[in-house]
Parts: C-alpha cells; sequence; structure tokens
C-alpha cells in the first residue's frame, strides 16, 4: 500500500500494511489499557521485519487504538455514541456503539409509549400486551389496578345515584286531584268583556283543562288564574257553559278526574229603538261647509251606508262610540266644491229592523254668468318683475274655471279663490307678439283674452319702395306702418338726397337739381333691430344724337318755297335745282331745358 504521510493513515489502513487481524487488535486493546502495552503488543504480532517505517506504522497504530478506545469508553448517551460513529469510521467499538444507540431508541420509545398510554385504562392494557417485559411494566400493572379499583367504586356511586334520581322523579311526576271547588255562573252585558277567576283545587296548573260550549266566549289560563272574553251579543240573549276538569297523573298518563261546570249568561244586543238629530241637509255650491248628525240606539248593529254619495262632490266621515247601555254614532258630513250640477244623496243609518234615511243635497255649481273685465291686454316689451303680474279680474258664479290655452311666451295662471287670471312673460328679444288667451268656466262659456306684448315692429312697411324724380329739385312724402311703440330714424347715402321725419307714421324725401347723369340713392328707415329700404332715383341729361349735342340742324327748302326734307347737319343735297340751306333748332331737344342735351331715366 502506498501513502505519502503516516499521520494520514487510519486504522484500517495500519492494520493492512501491517498484516495484523482485526479482531486479534482488539483482543490486545481489551487486555492492555495503557499506550505501552498496545505498543509491545503490536510489535509481537507484526509480521513485517523490524525495519524503520515499521515502527512508525506500529507507533500509529497504537496512538490510533488508544483513542478510539477513549473515545468510546467516554460515550453516556445517545448523541455520545453519534459522535462516536460520525467521527470513527473504523473504530474497533461501532458495533458496540451501534448496539448502544439502538437501545437507547427503543428505550425512549418504550418510554413514550407509556407516557402516551398510562392516563387510561384501556392504554395501560395496551402498553403491558406490547411491552410484557418492558422497564415500565410494573409501574403499569400498579397503575392499571389502582384505576380498576376507581372504576369499580365510581359504577357503584352512579348505580345509587340512579336510583335515586329515578325515585325522586317518579315522585315529581306523580300528581293527584283531591278537590276541585265550584264557581258561581257568570252574567255579561251585551257589549261583552273580559272575566276573570281563580281555580281552587290541589291539582297542578298543567292538569287542569277548561272547556267552553260556545265559540263567542274564549279562555286563557295563567297557571290556576283563568280569563273568560265574551264577544259583544248582536243577537238575543245566550248562553254557554264551561267545564272545568282536574286530572290525576303519573308521568303524564291520567288515573282518575274530577269536573265541575258553570253558565255564562250574555244579555240582548238586539235594538228597540233608533233615534238622530237630523233629516234634510242642505249645503251651498263652495267647498269647506261640515255637519254634524248624530244617532242613537241600544243595538250593537248600527251602520252607517250611504245611497248616491261619492267622493267627488261630499266627504262622509264617522265613529260610533259607548253612550251609557247605548251606542252613539257621529256623522261628520264636509262638502266639496261642486262644479257639476244640483246634486243628492242619502246616509243611510240602520239598526237591526229600524232605518233612517238623511237627505243631503247641494246647489249647483254650475256658471251662469261668466265675465272677464278686459278683453284686451297689452304688455310692456320687458315683461314682468318677480312679485308683479298683470291681472284680469274675472266675474261669474261659477265655483270654478280655467285656463283652456294661452300663447306659449306668457304664463297665464288661474286664481279662482282670488277670482283673477295672473298674467306673467319674459322680456321680449324679438317682434312685437300677439296671442289669444282662451278661458272655460265649468258650464263651457268661453271667453277670450287677446294680448299683445311690444317689441320689434312685425308690421313694418313703407307706403312706396321707389321714388323717381325729374332733373329739377323736388320732394315727395312717404307713409311709414309701424305696429310697435319704437320711434324710427331716418338718414340717406347721398349728399344730393335729403330726407327728414315728419311724423311718427309720415316721411319726407326731397332731391336736388340734377344737372349731370342720371342717379340713384338709397333711403333708410330704421325700427329696432329692423330696417326698411326705399329708393331713389332722378333723371338726367344725355347728348341729343340728332343734333350731336349742338342744338341746331340743317334742312334744304325747294326754291319754290316748298319744303322737301331735312338733311343731317352740315350736308346737303347737291344737284338742279339746288336747295337752300336753312339751320334750324334740333326739334328733339330743343324744350328739353338744355340746348344740344335730352333727358334720360335712370337704370
Amino acid at each position: 500500500m502506498k501513502f505519502e504521510k503516516i499521520d494520514d493513515l487510519r486504522i484500517t489502513d495500519c492494520l493492512d500494511i501491517l498484516g495484523i487481524d482485526i479482531f486479534a487488535v482488539k483482543s490486545i486493546v481489551n487486555s492492555y489499557n495503557d499506550f505501552s502495552g498496545f505498543h509491545q503488543s503490536l510489535y509481537e504480532n507484526c509480521q513485517n521485519g523490524d525495519d524503520e517505517t515499521t515502527k512508525l506504522i506500529i507507533n500509529r497504530l497504537s496512538e490510533l487504538l488508544y483513542n478510539d478506545k477513549e473515545s468510546y469508553s467516554l460515550c453516556n448517551c445517545k448523541a455520545d455514541y453519534q459522535n462516536y460513529l460520525s467521527e470513527w469510521e473504523d473504530g474497533l467499538w461501532r458495533e458496540e456503539a451501534e448496539s448502544a444507540v439502538k437501545r437507547i431508541e427503543e428505550s425512549e420509545s418504550e418510554r413514550k409509549y407509556y407516557e402516551s398510554h398510562k392516563n387510561t385504562i384501556a392504554g395501560l392494557i395496551t402498553y403491558i400486551d406490547k411491552y410484557p417485559k418492558g422497564k415500565y411494566v410494573n409501574s403499569a400493572r400498579q397503575l392499571l389496578d389502582d384505576k380498576l379499583n376507581k372504576r369499580k367504586k365510581l359504577t357503584y356511586s352512579i348505580v345509587a345515584i340512579a336510583l335515586i334520581v329515578v325515585a325522586v322523579v317518579c315522585y315529581l311526576n306523580y300528581h293527584s286531584v283531591s278537590y276541585l271547588n265550584s264557581i258561581d255562573d257568570i252574567s255579561c252585558g251585551k257589549r261583552g268583556g273580559d272575566i276573570s277567576f281563580t281555580i281552587s283545587t290541589d291539582a297542578i296548573s298543567e292538569n287542569i283543562r277548561l272547556i267552553e260550549s260556545e265559540d263567542w266566549i274564549d279562555i286563557t289560563k295563567d297557571g290556576y288564574n283563568c280569563i273568560v272574553s265574551i264577544s259583544p251579543n248582536r243577537d238575543s240573549s245566550r248562553k254557554a257553559s264551561i267545564t272545568v276538569c282536574a286530572y290525576t297523573t303519573f308521568f303524564g298518563i291520567k288515573l282518575n278526574e274530577k269536573e265541575i261546570n258553570f253558565n255564562v249568561d250574555q244579555s240582548s244586543g238586539v235594538a228597540s229603538f233608533l233615534a238622530v238629530n237630523d233629516y234634510d241637509i242642505h249645503f251651498n255650491k263652495f267647498s269647506s261647509e261640515t255637519c254634524a248628525i248624530y244617532a242613537t240606539t241600544d243595538g250593537m248593529n248600527l251602520n252607517i251606508s250611504t245611497d248616491g254619495i261619492d267622493d267627488d262632490w261630499i266627504d262622509v266621515d264617522y265613529s260610533i262610540v259607548e253612550d251609557g247601555d247605548n251606542n252613539k254614532a257621529e256623522i261628520r258630513v264636509v262638502s266639496q266644491n261642486n262644479e257639476g250640477g244640483e246634486k243628492e244623496g242619502y246616509i243611510v243609518i240602520t239598526s237591526d229592523s229600524f232605518s233612517k234615511r238623511i237627505r243631503i243635497s247641494q246647489e249647483s255649481g254650475l256658471a251662469s254668468r261668466f265675465e272677464v273685465s278686459t278683453t284686451y291686454l297689452t304688455m310692456a316689451e320687458e315683461g314682468t318683475e318677480e312679485g308683479t303680474h298683470y291681472p284680469v279680474r274675472i266675474e261669474t258664479d261659477g265655483t270654478t274655471w280655467s285656463v283652456k290655452n294661452s300663447p306659449y311666451w306668457l304664463n297665464a295662471e288661474a286664481k279662482v279663490s282670488s277670482g283673477l287670471l295672473s298674467v306673467t312673460l319674459e322680456p321680449n328679444s324679438g317682434d312685437t307678439r300677439y296671442g289669444t288667451i282662451t278661458l272655460v268656466s265649468n258650464n263651457g262659456h268661453i271667453r277670450e283674452i287677446e294680448v299683445k306684448q311690444w317689441g320689434d315692429p312685425s308690421d313694418f312697411s313703407a307706403s312706396r319702395s321707389t321714388l323717381k324724380f325729374g332733373t329739377s329739385s323736388d320732394y315727395e312724402y312717404v307713409n311709414i306702418d309701424n305696429d310697435s311703440r319704437k320711434s324710427f330714424y331716418v338718414s340717406s347715402d347721398k349728399t344730393w338726397l335729403t330726407v327728414s321725419k315728419q311724423s311718427d307714421s309720415r316721411i319726407r324725401i326731397s332731391c336736388m337739381t340734377n344737372n349731370d347723369s342720371p342717379r340713384k340713392g338709397t333711403v333708410t328707415v330704421t325700427c329696432g333691430r329692423k330696417n326698411l329700404s326705399i329708393t331713389v332715383k332722378q333723371k338726367g341729361w344725355k347728348c341729343c344724337e340728332n343734333c350731336n349735342g349742338t342744338g341746331t340742324i340743317s334742312r334744304m327748302v325747294m326754291r319754290n318755297g316748298n319744303l322737301i326734307g331735312y338733311t343731317p347737319m352740315g350736308t346737303a343735297v347737291w344737284g338742279p335745282p339746288y336747295p337752300a340751306i336753312e339751320y334750324i333748332s334740333c326739334p328733339r331737344c330743343k324744350d328739353s331745358g338744355k340746348k344740344g342735351y335730352i333727358v334720360k331715366d335712370c337704370d
């Protein structure tokens, strides 16, 4: 075997080099306790001679064996043995260390099993069966005996207590009855009510039962105290009986019973009279009239109904109260506005065989007269301020009237209670506007109010849209139609043209003399946001084509004095007989007022 350092050799390496059997080495170690003994004995068993290397290896092996034995001899617990096994991979005592670890683990396992099972009888029996020769088996047997003795004593105690409990339960569940006293008969009036009484008996309250013979009585029991609830009697007098039973029981089983009976008498609830305080009530056509009717009877069947009355014109409300031994009805009748014709109906009061009919009537609320204080309403352009309105007084004998329709730009509100039509509206930013408010009475009468709100003119026009003047200075009047309250003003676009306002419906348009060509201008009339345009034309002068602006023309005359024709200016007809040439005024422009020119219209 090759190696570099002797200090790196382990026990098995040294044994292989020296040729010493491991069992022989273990025997040597067990025979000697000191290092010198290991060393001498190893020399004696070595087969490699006596060279220096062999001596060094024997020294190394002696040291390892001594340390191995020392490490093993210091082990006292599982962790020590486990550390030894991890440190000495080829130690001589590994088998002994592994056995010790296994023994310790088994002991710990047995202890844990015992600790987890020692608190119950079943657990102790399981431990003894699994570890019959275990470390704690004697303690387990003693502990098991103690627990079995305690269980036996507890069982005897439970049985004794159970017998006592059974005896007590039997005693507590035996309930006997030895007496049940009689109860006097009960009398009750027609209105019924609650009557209380107490049962006298030695029976427990749970063993007492009450039975009523009629469904108009009902009994409730609280212990030995009882209450008989008797319903009102609406028929003739009647009688019922109540049976009281008391039982002896054992565990709820009835063994015997005692029984007593008593009667319940109730007087008649049938009416013997019916009286009312009024038979005829008349209301006017307006709302909020109230009337009270009182009815009295000794019967229990007092009923109120109506005939021909509905909620549209009369509200009927009533209450029935006790009045001594009688019943009294207070009927409250409230009228409403009558928007129709005359109304009539009845309140019917009955009590058994008695019946009273009370006539209720109301005068007609239909209008026979429906007038308005004005049929025309003119309103400012600015509209109405908050809290203000245009009022129209309404005169009518009808109970109501309404606005059937109105223009979208105003609010027409019918204030019927005040007899007014209230009109409110916003400012007008457009033309003067017109409309109609239509009112209708509850009898179908129609009244119309024409309304107007000032604004810009909706009818704004001139009597003439075009004026024509000659060449001389002149003027003309034009009428202006304006259905607004706003004033208009005028202007012109030419200096030769003058316009002036004569009145709220008339203007004057004048022109200067024209010595030049024909001309045209515009007069503008403005009112609010609207304008009118009037075109003004004036005639002018044009060169005469006949005389070319000279104002004269030539003509030829025969010698015998007879006119034979005209020739253009500067020309003549030659040849015999030779005409005489005469210059005369141009017939086309000679009367125009300007030599050589003729008057021409403006296009």
